[in-house]
């Protein structure tokens, strides 16, 4: 992906955190700021995406961890797992496993819990993975 594109999508992503959440003014002005440079770098820069750091603002989550979010019914002795509506900004909740089977489920998923793009979860993890290098 060029960095203009990912540039426009870091835009896309900010407008949406400032959207759907109410994050503290100062995180949305750092991810504004670190848009705009990226914006002026040229293509040659060794700068990466996740350097933006959406990956530290703070996750939305949609229930606590002792109910499931999809079926409603309580923890048991199997742990929930936190499912990821959205990457960026993060929107999750917690679902049992086989829960989050019925999300994913191929031939008829839960399109309502599903909000994130193709490739969402792969920059997602990568962003995480070199985050945890440096």
């Amino acid at each position: 992906m060029s960095r203009k594109s990912r540039t426009r999508n870091l835009k896309k992503m900010v407008a949406q955190v400032i959207k759907d959440m109410n994050f503290d003014q100062r995180k949305i002005d750092e991810a504004k700021e670190e848009a705009l440079r990226l914006k002026m770098e040229d293509e040659q820069s060794s700068k990466t995406f996740s350097n933006v750091g959406l990956i530290e603002l703070p996750v939305a989550y949609l229930n606590d961890w002792n109910r499931c979010y999809l079926c409603k019914k309580p923890r048991t002795e199997l742990q929930l797992i936190k499912h990821h509506i959205t990457y960026f900004p993060q929107k999750c909740c917690f679902v049992h496993y086989e829960c989050h089977q019925k999300i994913h489920d191929p031939d008829n998923p839960v399109t309502e819990l599903i909000g994130y793009s193709d490739g969402d979860a792969r920059t997602f993890y990568e962003m995480i993975e070199e985050k945890n290098e440096q």
